[in-house]
């Protein structure tokens, strides 16, 4: 029985499976090893032992005098595969490697077999990614040196570095030089003591130099310690009020709260008799809601002779008699009346003389009347007291013996203009003139509390300008210094810095007064309204800083 040749391409697998249904076999044999040949169980599944054909058995292959190197090629003419020496030629003798400068070639050639080695020569190297990109930032940056394409260039390197004019003078002590630190011709030396805030000089006055108040500009007074006190715009220090901790300012319903939100004002018009005290009484209310005067003589009930003052609306009052017509006594004549009728409106009495009140034992009546005289006089109980001083005989005009009058224009300078105070211009006596008066104000904003890291961002505090101004100086503070950078912080008129050179806080310090680098104020007015805000723009690297305040020193336009 013969099953005929397999294929190449009816090769499946390593172990081929013949099905007896696809070679006609009938049933009967049984499983086991036959030969070339595994039987299954069933006896229906042959299964064609790994190893057991040869590529001469397939039937599709055609073998002639195989020999090494050698391969199968299909020819589509004879639909057979045959084998054959592979197509091309040549042999390889060696292989080797040459390198640029900067390597170091071991190994070169290989004739048969070995392995080459690349390695870096003495002195080079390559970069990693991160080293490159160091390298390409050195690059750049050396632009900024040399100018570029241009070549070096001294000014643009000197412009890099933020140099001035003087940076390219000598020392010396013409024009065009910059005078040495030891010039001999700085010859005044100046000390302060600070208890004393004296100013001392070598060579010309010492100076004490002034604490600011309300009014004018000058050094900060002592705290005394603490870092709950603010300094408050008359130039002493104050603890916050009780209860006004938290609270800002604006409008608050029928109370309107300041900046600092130290005072409290209550809205006008809020206010009625309703919400007064109980020390006002029930009547004392009536009256104040009153619209007018007469609505409040209404509500006392009071008759019309308390807005006239005439005797005809008194009621229940007696006659009045005709007024008199009889020559007045003459002064000295006693006299007792008995007319029922009054005294005449016109009824005057002379200026006594000296004469007329007695002799003078002292015999200085012409200058003065030291003591009270009786006088014999028809009114009982007249007196003249002398108590007037020597300007009593003095007329008034501008030389010596006058006295002045009450409006004699010496006494204010000419001049002057609206708004303006008069004020000492000097030590010497009456020594005045008109002077524009300059407010100052000190505001001191909180941008944190006192003890939280700060962090950056914008809007950390902000206000209301309650009136235009200029900026003259600021300064911020912290209560815990930032360490490994540099505290910035920026304030803003309206959203726009107010700073060319913004506030700085240095590593390790606590305010801003010691900085490297002091603010710059680009722009000083303060529109009335305008809303100042305060950012911080970086904080300490490793120690952030804690507790940030920020002054602002503003003259009132």
């Amino acid at each position: 029985m013969a099953f005929g040749k397999i294929k190449v391409d009816q090769i499946e697998s390593s172990t081929q499976v013949i099905n007896v249904d696809d070679i006609g076999l009938s049933s009967g044999v049984g499983d086991g090893n036959k030969g070339d040949i595994t039987v299954s169980s069933s006896g229906t599944v042959w299964t064609v032992n790994n190893g057991a054909v040869a590529l001469n058995e397939l039937s599709d292959v055609t073998l002639t005098s195989p020999s090494d190197g050698q391969s199968l090629s299909y020819n589509a003419a004879t639909g057979q595969w045959v084998n054959s020496a592979p197509a091309g030629g040549g042999t390889v003798t060696s292989v080797g490697l040459a390198a640029p400068t900067g390597f170091s070639v071991s190994g070169s050639p290989v004739t048969s077999s070995g392995n080459i080695t690349l390695s870096f020569a003495a002195g080079y190297s390559l970069p990693t990614t991160a080293s490159q990109a160091n390298w390409d930032t050195a690059y750049s940056e050396r632009l900024y040196w040399d100018g570029g394409t241009t070549g070096l260039n001294a000014a643009t390197g000197r412009t890099s570095l933020g140099l001035g004019g003087a940076a390219t003078l000598n020392v010396g002590t013409t024009t065009g030089t910059v005078a040495a630190g030891d010039d001999a011709r700085f010859t005044t030396d100046l000390s302060y003591t600070a208890a004393t805030r004296v100013l001392a000089s070598s060579t010309g006055a010492d100076a004490t130099l002034p604490l600011f108040t309300s009014a004018d500009a000058g050094l900060v007074p002592g705290s005394g310690g603490g870092t709950d006190n603010f300094l408050r715009a008359d130039g002493t220090w104050a603890s916050p009020p009780a209860g006004s901790s938290g609270i800002t300012d604006g409008d608050k319903g029928d109370i309107t709260v300041s900046s600092s939100g130290a005072v409290w004002t209550i809205d006008a018009g809020v206010v009625d008799t309703s919400n007064l005290g109980g020390d006002i009484t029930t009547a004392g209310k009536a009256l104040l809601d009153d619209a007018d005067a007469a609505a409040q003589r209404t509500t006392l009930g009071l008759a019309t002779v308390a807005n006239t003052g005439a005797y005809s609306d008194l009621s229940g009052t007696p006659s009045i008699p005709a007024a008199a017509d009889a020559t007045p006594q003459p002064l000295g004549t006693a006299a007792i009346g008995v007319s029922t009728d009054y005294a005449r409106e016109d009824h005057i009495h002379a200026m006594p003389s000296a004469a007329d009140v007695g002799a003078d034992p002292a015999g200085t009546a012409s200058s003065a009347i030291s003591s009270h005289v009786a006088a014999a006089d028809p009114h009982p109980g007249y007196a003249l007291e002398s108590s007037l001083g020597s300007a009593a005989l003095l007329n008034v005009g501008t030389t010596t013996g006058t006295v002045a009058a009450g409006n004699d224009n010496r006494f204010v300078p000419a001049g002057g203009a609206t708004g303006q105070a008069l004020l000492k211009s000097s030590g010497t006596d009456y020594d005045a003139s008109w002077q524009t008066l300059t407010v100052s104000d000190v505001f001191i904003i909180a941008c944190s509390d006192e003890t939280s890291n700060l962090t950056a961002g914008t809007d950390k505090a902000r206000f209301t300008m309650p009136y235009a101004g200029t900026l003259t100086a600021v300064k911020a503070d912290v209560n815990t210094a930032p360490t490994g950078s540099t505290l910035v912080v920026d304030i803003n008129e309206a959203g726009t810095t107010l700073l060319s050179t913004k506030l700085s806080i240095d590593a390790g310090e606590t305010s801003s007064s010691t900085a490297a680098t002091p603010p710059v104020i680009s722009d000083s007015a303060l529109a009335s309204g305008a809303v100042i805000s305060i950012d911080i723009d970086q904080i300490g690297s490793t120690v952030a800083g804690a507790g940030l305040k920020v002054t602002l020193f503003v003259t009132r336009s």
